[in-house]
């Protein structure tokens, strides 16, 4: 500490700076509330379900298409073999006569 005081008067503006850059930061905290920090999480959230259910519902429409195909061609199949087995038997048949 000098006798003239000039260190005293810095430490005290430091003080005074240090206090009004706190206040300011307290301030802006206390402008976003926490329910609308949480708010927003949740909007945003909220948007980023949509859009997976949006994705989810094209990929379910997707199975299901590619599902009755597959079912169609199992069908279609087993008519193929069911045609073979009788026209097998007819032959056997005939021969056999």
């Amino acid at each position: 500490v000098t006798t003239n005081g000039t260190v005293p008067e810095r430490n005290e503006n430091n003080k005074n700076s240090s206090l009004a850059v706190l206040q300011h930061g307290l301030e802006v905290l206390n402008e976003i509330t926490p329910e609308d920090d949480g708010n927003e999480e949740i909007r945003r959230l909220d948007s980023q379900l949509d859009h997976l259910n949006h994705y989810m519902d094209k990929v379910e429409e997707r199975i299901k298409a590619h599902n009755e195909k597959l079912m169609d061609t199992l069908k279609h199949q087993r008519e193929e073999r069911e045609k073979r087995r009788r026209s097998f038997h007819e032959v056997r048949l005939f021969l056999c006569n």
